[in-house]
């Protein structure tokens, strides 16, 4: 009897990478050639989908026109910018209207006091900045975090006018701030500043007020020689 020859093992041939690759590159092709043709035939579509892929077609265009990528870009902006002013009320049915006011009398009876105590100290007044615009949270927190202060916000902010960096934020607080919820919040949005070691400093509401005072009582918070390049 004749022993069978066992079969010659197989060895990998050097052209499988490169198989791999032409086979990957070939499916991505085959997957943005599908893409194109989806966003084309969505373009055709009205509403607020076939403008959007039509927004999308002028920007690959111009993306790949081989022209100088600055005024590419500035064009497919400005491309982008004309479809998206043509979409209409019926698009985002909103109902809404304008306040009658943006402050109430006590706080436009106190901003352009705060202005000017403000400029003595070389500051800038920011009015009704919400929370999640002065501060971040830190490395390790916990995920609820922001959640329990984005939705805040501050009376004002003052800001060093040489780089805009948040100083003190000042809240004018009335006769609502004496309801228990009220306070409540009061406390947690002083908890903020304090975690990140900016002051909040609270006037009351009153007939009038005095740049002079206002300043005052900054200085007494920030320090009697308070200059922002000193901070």
């Amino acid at each position: 009897m004749i022993a069978a020859t066992p079969p010659t093992p197989s060895l990998p041939s050097s052209l499988d990478p490169l198989m791999d690759l032409i086979t990957g590159l070939f499916w991505l092709v085959i997957l943005l050639g599908i893409g194109m043709i989806a966003l084309r035939i969505l373009s055709r579509r009205p509403g607020v989908l076939g403008k959007v892929s039509s927004i999308i077609l002028e920007v690959l265009a111009e993306a790949g026109g081989g022209r100088s990528r600055k005024p590419s870009s500035r064009r497919a902006l400005e491309r982008a910018y004309e479809k998206s002013s043509n979409l209409s009320s019926e698009d985002f049915p909103f109902k809404v209207d304008s306040k009658a006011y943006f402050f109430t009398k006590s706080e436009g009876i106190f901003y352009p006091e705060i202005v000017k105590a403000a400029a003595e100290l070389e500051l800038l007044v920011f009015p009704k900045v919400g929370l999640c615009d002065i501060f971040i949270d830190k490395r390790g927190a916990d995920r609820s975090q922001h959640a329990r202060y984005s939705q805040m916000h501050v009376d004002y902010l003052l800001v060093r006018r040489s780089d805009y960096s948040p100083v003190v934020g000042i809240e004018l607080n009335g006769a609502s701030h004496l309801a228990e919820k009220q306070q409540s919040n009061d406390r947690k949005k002083k908890a903020v500043f304090d975690a990140a070691g900016l002051p909040l400093v609270t006037f009351y509401n009153q007939p009038s007020y005095s740049a002079w005072e206002v300043q005052t009582k900054l200085q007494d918070v920030l320090g009697l020689n308070y200059r922002p390049s000193s901070r």
